[in-house]
């Protein structure tokens, strides 16, 4: 009886686990078969995407091309604009300043960086007529992106008019694309009328790039209270900050900081000071230096100073 009973339960337990093995082997397949129809919905859709991708891509090029062309079919009121008549005057052949302003905007939003250029340079051969034209654009246009271009290529066009624009704008530009493109226009016309402003935002203690766009700003004008400016900046900047000054620095051709250079190359612990000091004489001319240089050249402790040294009484030598 006992081994009957045996028999019965090990036959149900055989039983129960060929039932589960069926059922594993049929959620594995089922398992399996939604996993196929998965990988097949994700490539159909990865081939919509393609296909839609590719279909925007095309519109976004022909309106390009349409803009590029100014083809303006559906607006009879705008102006007939071809190679000969750029502006868009219907009675003459040249362009307005506005007309040039908006043309470079235009190939500014759609990167077209040749249209950008020759707009550019049609407005640099206008002068002041283009100067005014882009005064007037600058104050209503929202987007930074655009302004710090107009600022960019409004200090690229000499003149008085641009450089007190430039110089009464800068304060007010919060944007660091703005800040940093006036920058580069009073690099472009460096006067000495931009120190005072120049130094009143190194007071204000910009940081990162823009201040040293700012001690750039400081060089281009080129007087002895601007190598001052610089001189008072390394010496009272500390870490890293230094070298970036130094950098700036270096090539400058104002009397003053001969000395410095000298001082600073007798005075450095940091090589590099030294080798930067040396460049920044020779950049100046200064024969004077050679006698310093010599002692460098035969004294210093570290090979690479010895070296520039060298060098660069060859070339104050002649």
């Amino acid at each position: 009886m006992r081994l009957s009973t045996f028999r019965l339960w090990l036959s149900a337990g055989l039983s129960l686990l060929v039932v589960e093995f069926l059922l594993f082997i049929g959620f594995a397949v089922w398992t399996k078969s939604e996993i196929s129809r998965m990988e097949r919905d994700l490539h159909a859709r990865a081939d919509k995407w393609k296909e839609e991708n590719a279909r925007l891509s095309l519109e976004m090029r022909t309106v390009n091309r349409k803009v590029r062309e100014r083809i303006v079919d559906g607006f009879p009121d705008l102006p007939n604009v071809t190679p000969d008549n750029p502006g868009g005057d219907p009675g003459s052949g040249e362009a307005s300043p506005e007309d040039l302003v908006r043309q470079f905007r235009d190939a500014i939003l759609i990167e077209d960086k040749e249209g950008e250029k020759r707009a550019a340079g049609a407005l640099r051969g206008l002068g002041g007529r283009a100067v005014n034209a882009l005064i007037n654009a600058i104050p209503p246009e929202q987007s930074g992106f655009i302004r710090s271009h107009l600022f960019r290529l409004l200090g690229s066009i000499p003149g008085g008019a641009s450089i007190s624009f430039l110089q009464s704008q800068f304060g007010s530009q919060v944007e660091k694309s703005v800040q940093l493109a006036i920058l580069d226009g009073l690099i472009l016309q460096p006067d000495a009328t931009s120190l005072p402003l120049l130094k009143t935002a190194l007071v204000a203690r910009q940081e990162g790039e823009v201040r040293i766009r700012i001690l750039e700003a400081v060089r281009s004008v080129g007087t002895a209270e601007a190598a001052g400016v610089l001189i008072l900046e390394f010496e009272q900047a500390t870490g890293g900050s230094r070298s970036k000054i130094l950098d700036v620095m270096v090539g400058m051709k104002s009397p003053p900081l001969g000395n410095f250079f000298q001082d600073l190359l007798r005075n450095a612990d940091n090589a590099s000071f030294r080798i930067m000091s040396i460049k920044g004489l020779v950049a100046l001319g200064e024969s004077g230096a050679v006698p310093v240089l010599e002692t460098i050249r035969d004294s210093d402790p570290d090979e690479k100073v010895k070296e520039e040294a060298k060098s660069a009484i060859e070339a104050l030598k002649g």
